[in-house]
């Protein structure tokens, strides 16, 4: 089985009463996870590294790097908590789905899990082949875009910072723009795409993207306040490989919520 790879958990208030139950199913279920190092980046202003500590009761044995996040203390997110899009903390844990991992992760793959991804079982689960061809990203197929116009905010960052011998933006702004456009009125523009509940990229291709939005952007900032929507836009329009496949048939369960997390982690480990 593949183990090349660095585990990487982000973490503020909310998430950590999640991580609390899904900790358990990971060791229990894909107890080779805790041999893997791990990266937990944590919300600066509401959690310590000592009371992830406290929580998870991790093994001294285990490889576990804790980075406060933001980078800066004063750094701030954009939004408003009109919507779950607009949402400046989700936008904080998100974005540093794309920093933290590219400046802390020295394996050629890091692997995401979220909090409330519990695990059922077949340890087993890492298909080696995925890996062939240093593919970009190895994540879960998804079928739509929220909100409708992210993917065309995305080639308008291009249009403004792409030109230029210089840019930043080369190795996107060589290649068409996706214009993946909704259809009147949709509030989703569908396509193919990624989820990236439990999912693999590449290092190298995460340090190349991480200084694209930090160029353009601002540190610790996102064209755009999505992990997934950003990644991928970028791999899709580079032409990077990106490779998919089932979390369900490999023993992952997704839940959304607390008492989801809480009840399907005991059926888990039951």
């Amino acid at each position: 089985m593949f183990t090349n790879y660095t585990i990487v958990i982000g973490v503020d208030k909310a998430h950590l009463t999640q991580l609390a139950y899904s900790w358990e199913t990971w060791q229990a279920n894909k107890p080779s996870l805790m041999q893997q190092p791990f990266v937990i980046f944590y919300d600066r202003s509401e959690v310590t590294a000592h009371e992830i500590q406290s929580t998870l009761k991790a093994k001294a044995s285990m490889k576990i790097t804790y980075v406060p996040w933001p980078q800066s203390e004063n750094t701030e997110f954009s939004g408003n908590n009109s919507s779950k899009w607009s949402n400046p903390q989700r936008y904080k844990m998100l974005a540093g789905f794309v920093h933290v991992p590219a400046i802390t992760v020295s394996t050629p793959y890091w692997l995401k899990i979220d909090t409330d991804m519990v695990a059922t079982g077949d340890d087993d689960w890492i298909d080696e082949s995925w890996f062939e061809f240093q593919p970009a990203i190895i994540s879960p197929p998804w079928g739509y875009t929220k909100p409708a116009n992210q993917m065309l905010k995305l080639d308008d960052w291009v249009d403004q910072y792409g030109s230029g011998a210089d840019s930043p933006l080369q190795l996107l702004a060589q290649n068409k723009p996706l214009n993946l456009r909704p259809e009147e009125g949709a509030n989703k523009v569908k396509h193919k795409r990624i989820i990236s509940y439990v999912s693999f990229y590449n290092t190298a291709f995460t340090r190349v993207i991480s200084q694209m939005a930090e160029r353009t952007c601002g540190p610790d900032q996102l064209p755009v306040p999505s992990q997934d929507g950003y990644v991928w836009y970028c791999a899709a329009r580079i032409g990077c490989q990106i490779r998919t496949f089932s979390a369900k048939k490999r023993g992952w369960v997704w839940t959304n919520g607390i008492n989801a997390v809480r009840a399907q982690s005991a059926r888990a480990l039951s």
